[in-house]
């Protein structure tokens, strides 16, 4: 079972230069709660970075974060079970929760293009890369 959970973000006055791909590091920002090193949530560590070298091509973060060594981080992203996947940028914030091992689910759950879909070219932003999904 995949269940996915959108937590709107509050919207700021404040106005941020906009962004290449190139100037920015780390476009697209996860992290994912485990229970324990066991040999499923091994699986789902290695199954999700290399779906995102494979798609984010190294404009990602990806953090991988053991309840059991640091249960008070669960507190902070609204974690009640695990294994969870946080998309945390782009926005909006969006949570993926059980069998992490079905690539273009997770995708599709998180808001993110799937395998045909490219990601960003060239001087792209953000912005760019979200009209182009939303508007073609």
């Amino acid at each position: 079972m995949l269940v996915g959970v959108s937590k709107p973000t509050t919207p700021t006055n404040e106005k941020k230069p906009r962004k290449t791909v190139h100037q920015q590091e780390d476009l697209f920002e996860f992290k994912l709660y485990i229970v324990g090193r066991t040999q499923k949530s091994l699986d789902t560590i290695q199954g999700l970075r290399s779906l995102m070298e494979e798609r984010f091509q190294g404009l990602h973060s990806f953090e991988v974060i053991d309840l059991l060594t640091n249960p008070e981080a669960a507190n902070s992203d609204d974690i009640i079970t695990s294994p969870a996947l946080l998309k945390v940028n782009p926005s909006p914030a969006r949570k993926v929760i059980g069998n992490l091992l079905n690539s273009e689910k997770v995708m599709e759950v998180l808001g993110l293009p799937s395998k045909t879909e490219p990601v960003l070219k060239g001087n792209d932003t953000m912005l760019d890369f979200f009209r182009q999904r939303i508007f073609h």
